[in-house]
């Protein structure tokens, strides 16, 4: 098949790497793809030189099978373009919106954006029942549930040992919704200086992210000062992806303290490579449910969206009746508690539901269904 996909492939973030990692399953699977970036070409080549030329090539405009974009329908119209007016949306066969969105509702605005293509593709349940919710029933068929690919590291680095039992959790933003305050609060109720235990995480390294991170540590510790507070390591460089991987293995286990995750790429890594993943769930509303087993996830409750993060990259969206969930901070403490006293017990440990269902085999299975439905 001929595919054009408009995507974020010059981005560091979740949404950028399900991009590059989509076109290369359909590069790997014969067919030719089209790649347009919606970040700026500086951005692009960050990722190397075979991504510039990716998102240099002509487009032929009018032969394309498929046409793919996968961004929010928020900056559809007015901004760097406008997707249902490009002669590649208009005259492909098929169009298919690829999505992740951190709410159990999704703005109204959106339904008149999406109705034009013909299908949603989404990475998790929980989006699934978001965009049909809105959508209406007889988008059921239409709305469909496709992964995205995350693949074991073979061999596996050999992970570094000091003694301590390791605690991870990856921040591409310091913001509410990442629940970053209710890890810190949760590790340090749980653990002080005494216990041999240490929380790294990466987080962004520019100025401003940092000073948001100091003042959230400030924030989470405010409660603990009666005693030492146990380590905190940050990462703030720059790493590429063999190196983000080798932060996941250094780990004995990744903790997940968001409020709303569409899919957290981070989590699925840590759950394909045998690492102890500890991840919050209420219902249908974990991250982590569709391909983890369920053993560690700990408590959470409903809880309705007030923030100002969406304004904040110009998403001015009522978010009245939308929610997501509120990890409970005593339940993730309690959890970390027993990771490290159980430790023996609890490492390495293969996920295989992870590795079936987020296979390279298995998530272009599904696509291929999405297409052909």
């Amino acid at each position: 098949m001929k595919i054009f996909f408009l995507g974020h492939f010059g981005s560091y973030g979740g949404f950028g790497q399900a991009s590059r990692d989509y076109v290369e399953l359909l590069l790997s699977n014969g067919h030719e793809v089209t790649c347009q970036s919606i970040d700026p070409q500086e951005s692009v080549s960050r990722f190397g030189q075979v991504w510039v030329e990716r998102c240099s090539l002509p487009s032929v405009k009018d032969s394309y099978d498929v046409f793919f974009v996968h961004k929010s329908p928020w900056n559809y119209a007015g901004r760097r373009e406008d997707v249902h007016s490009m002669q590649e949306f208009e005259q492909a066969k098929k169009k298919y919106y690829i999505t992740i969105f951190e709410t159990d509702l999704w703005p109204s605005n959106w339904k008149p954006l999406l109705e034009p293509f013909d299908g949603v593709i989404t990475a998790s349940q929980w989006q699934k029942r978001a965009c049909i919710k809105m959508m209406g029933p007889e988008w059921e068929p239409r709305t469909h549930l496709v992964p995205h690919v995350v693949e074991p590291r073979l061999p596996l680095p050999p992970r570094h040992d000091d003694g301590s039992y390791t605690f991870y959790s990856e921040f591409s933003q310091i913001i509410h919704r990442k629940g970053l305050d209710i890890l810190l609060a949760a590790y340090f109720m749980a653990f002080s200086a005494s216990d041999k235990v240490k929380l790294v995480l990466k987080i962004p390294g520019n100025p401003a992210e940092i000073m948001k991170f100091e003042q959230v540590v400030i924030f989470a510790s405010d409660c603990f000062n009666w005693k030492e507070l146990p380590m905190v390591e940050t990462c703030r460089a720059w790493l590429n992806d063999n190196q983000m991987d080798q932060l996941m293995m250094d780990s004995n286990c990744y903790i997940c303290s968001a409020r709303g995750e569409g899919f957290s790429i981070p989590l699925a890594k840590a759950a394909v490579n045998g690492r102890k993943v500890v991840y919050p769930a209420k219902g249908g509303l974990d991250w982590g449910g569709d391909f983890c087993d369920g053993v560690d996830a700990f408590a959470a409750i409903g809880w309705p969206v007030i923030t100002d993060s969406f304004a904040a990259v110009e998403m001015k969206l009522e978010t009245t009746g939308m929610k997501w969930i509120e990890p409970e901070i005593m339940e993730l403490a309690e959890r970390m508690q027993w990771c490290y006293l159980n430790r023996a017990l609890g490492e390495p440990r293969t996920q295989e539901k992870a590795r079936s269902l987020l296979s390279k085999e298995a998530v272009y299975t599904k696509l291929m269904e999405a297409i052909n439905a």
